[in-house]
């Protein structure tokens, strides 16, 4: 069988959306090739099978025989990039025939594979723009004509363009793959008895259930949500994917502990609405860089698989797959108002419910499963 490597830069087993994004693209490439995977461990292991078998378990890979996990454990974050690359050059430097494609997205692989293995093609795919001398790699990278070049928004293309004055050549070269969900997510149900039991209130008691679902780094509306359940005091909200305990004075607001991905998608079926508050300045976990001007949350995707219509923040980017009262309502971030009036609107509104939700899902299978974005990507860097 054909073999692709995946150079990554995140570590598993991890609550991460970089960890998880790795792990979907890896699963769906496994479909027509062998992958080999290049992580860190998040945990120090004297056994490499039982550490394998507890990233396995966790993001559900017992069907994925095709996936091969090739792991480095190191205690630090500084040049882990680095010591995964060198880590992939030892496995493959004297077999890289055996190679038919690398995918990386690990800036240092990328930049050192500009020079390398000129016969494979190789992809770059990049998130955000770097700074530092970080941003003299990418240049490099995005200058050459040894990879070809994958982002997840137009709005992150733009910021590229002009950050490092790239030719129409280089514009060219720049392919838009916004994020994705699982096509399996459209035949998943709704666990309810688990839901119950975690969120540890009855439904008989309950009229409507609103849910957030993803960390809360800074600019995630968490503020905003909480001001939502203290109007809405007969509508119970959820919050999935809290790292930390909170002892709750709002009594119709409950935190759930961070889930395994694959059981994520059951706990969504059973909410009534789903939310995505952003504000105009979302951090990832360092707070490094603003991402609310050129992200492609995933978070976004796997509410377009559910059924559940949802409300979202009226940020730019999103724009790129929302539209208004088409697949979703619309809200101005900050603005409580107009998110409760989003709320009652939908709660009122079977028809529209099943609209927005109805288009969502359809737009989704038609366009932004994991499968799709790899079969695309693989057509276009097949040159």
């Amino acid at each position: 069988m054909r073999k692709i490597c995946y150079i990554s830069s995140s570590s598993f087993p991890s609550q991460s959306a970089n960890s998880i994004h790795v792990i979907n693209m890896v699963k769906s490439i496994s479909k027509s090739y062998k992958v080999e995977v290049f992580a860190r461990s998040s945990k120090f292991f004297h056994n490499k099978n039982k550490i394998k078998q507890e990233i396995t378990k966790f993001y559900n890979l017992e069907k994925y025989s095709n996936i091969d996990l090739n792991l480095i454990y190191y205690p630090f974050p500084r040049f882990i990039e680095l010591f995964i690359t060198l880590y992939f050059l030892y496995k493959n430097l004297l077999n890289y025939r055996n190679i038919e494609k690398i995918l990386s997205r690990n800036l240092f692989s990328s930049f050192i594979l500009c020079f390398i293995f000129n016969k494979i093609d190789k992809v770059y795919e990049t998130h955000f723009p770097e700074r530092g001398i970080r941003s003299l790699f990418q240049k490099i990278i995005l200058f050459s004509n040894k990879a070809q070049i994958v982002v997840i928004s137009q709005a992150l293309k733009n910021i590229l363009i002009k950050k490092y004055s790239l030719t129409a050549v280089q514009y060219d070269k720049i392919k838009i793959h916004h994020d994705a969900a699982p096509i399996e997510n459209m035949d998943a149900l709704a666990n309810y008895d688990e839901f119950f039991k975690l969120i540890k209130v009855e439904k008989k008691n309950i009229i409507k259930f609103i849910g957030y679902f993803g960390n809360l780094y800074a600019g995630r509306g968490e503020t905003l949500i909480r001001k939502l359940a203290i109007l809405n005091p007969k509508f119970h909200f959820v919050i999935f994917g809290s790292k930390e305990f909170h002892h709750e004075s709002i009594t119709n607001l409950t935190y759930i502990k961070f889930i395994p991905p694959y059981k994520v998608i059951k706990m969504m079926k059973c909410v009534d609405i789903l939310l995505m508050p952003y504000e105009k300045k979302v951090f990832l976990s360092k707070r490094k860089t603003n991402t609310a001007k050129f992200m492609s949350p995933m978070k976004l995707f796997e509410y377009m698989s559910t059924g559940v219509p949802l409300i979202s923040s009226n940020l730019i980017v999103l724009k790129e797959i929302l539209k208004d009262n088409h697949n979703c309502l619309l809200a101005e971030e900050q603005s409580v108002e107009e998110w409760n009036n989003s709320i009652i609107k939908l709660l009122k509104d079977k028809d529209l419910r099943y609209k927005l939700a109805n288009n969502a899902k359809k737009e989704l299978e038609n366009k932004y499963t994991w499968l799709k974005r790899v079969e695309n990507i693989i057509k276009f860097y097949e040159f």
